[in-house]
């Protein structure tokens, strides 16, 4: 497979790979391309009405599932994992819009998001000065945490405790 990035500022093509056979490596570099570039291009490809059943792969079952649960009446093709990848899970614009998306997809029953960057640590940087101040207006992100580790949090302690086989490991790193 080879990756060679657009002019653009977003966007790559893949070469080189086909989509009806993706191996578990592929398929992750696939993703890791559409992470780093946003948009991705398979011009030696095309996106058909070739079943999703007919694809076969273990690397990348979980997005056939989800594509298959979003079509609704008929069969998944391959046409629509490139309709629903490109229009369904990016949000885009101002902090208002975007605090507007999260707040529909929170109740439609989503609880979390996850943040990817177009630019490091640009995109992270704008979302936590941006974004985040809208969500907390609309109580959608909290105003602060509880003071405590995240295992304190779950287990009620800091530490593991002794019976743990992991504790047989501490200091090891020292």
């Amino acid at each position: 497979m080879e990756i060679v990035p657009g002019e653009a500022t977003l966007g790559a093509s893949i070469y080189v790979v086909n989509l009806h056979r993706l191996d578990d490596r592929t398929g992750e570099r696939i993703v890791a391309a559409w992470h780093a570039y946003g948009v991705l291009a398979f011009p030696e490809q095309h996106l058909d009405d070739d079943p999703l059943a007919d694809i076969q792969t273990q690397g990348v079952r979980s997005l056939l599932d989800w594509a298959q649960a979003a079509v609704v009446g008929r069969e998944a093709t391959v046409r629509d994992i490139g309709r629903l990848t490109g229009t369904s899970s990016r949000v885009t614009g101002t902090p208002e819009q975007i605090a507007q998306q999260l707040a529909t997809w929170q109740e439609a029953g989503i609880d979390g998001a996850n943040v990817i960057n177009a630019t490091i640590p640009g995109s992270y940087t704008e979302f936590i000065e941006h974004v985040m101040p809208e969500l907390r207006r609309r109580g959608l992100a909290k105003e602060a945490y509880a003071p405590g580790t995240l295992r304190r949090k779950i287990f009620g302690r800091d530490r593991l405790p002794p019976t743990h086989p992991a504790t047989a490991y501490r200091g090891a790193f020292r």
